[in-house]
C-alpha cells in the first residue's frame, strides 16, 4: 500500500492507496507517524480498497498523538466501508475541521 505525500493549494496532503490492513500497517508506521512532524496535513482515505481493525486502531492512535503534539491531522472523507468502521471507533465523517471549500462537495 503506497502512501503519497504532496503539497497542494491547501497545504500538505497524504493519500493512502489500496489495502490498509494488518498486512500493510507495519510498513507504513514510520511514514504515518512522520506526518505528525508537519504542522498540518490532510490524510486522504478515499483510495483505500480494504481495511481492518488494525488500520482503524492505527488511525485512532495517530489522531491521539497528533493532539498531543499539537499537530493538525485532518481525515479527509473516506469511502462508505471505511466510514462505517470509523464510526464504530467514535469518528464522525467527514472531519468537522474540514470544509467544503477545502475539499469540495
Amino acid at each position: 500500500m503506497p502512501l503519497t505525500i504532496a503539497s497542494s493549494e491547501n497545504g500538505m496532503k497524504a493519500t493512502l492507496v489500496g489495502e490498509f490492513t494488518i498486512n500493510t500497517v507495519g510498513a507504513l508506521l514510520d511514514d504515518l507517524f512522520g506526518l505528525l512532524n508537519l504542522p498540518e496535513v490532510d490524510l486522504d482515505l478515499t483510495q483505500i480498497t480494504d481495511f481492518d481493525g488494525n488500520a482503524l486502531q492505527l488511525i485512532k492512535v495517530l489522531m491521539t498523538e497528533a493532539g498531543r503534539k499539537h499537530s493538525k491531522l485532518h481525515l479527509a472523507p473516506a469511502n462508505a466501508k471505511v466510514q462505517e468502521g470509523m464510526a464504530l471507533l467514535g469518528f464522525d465523517q467527514p472531519d468537522p475541521a474540514l470544509t467544503n471549500e477545502r475539499h469540495g462537495p
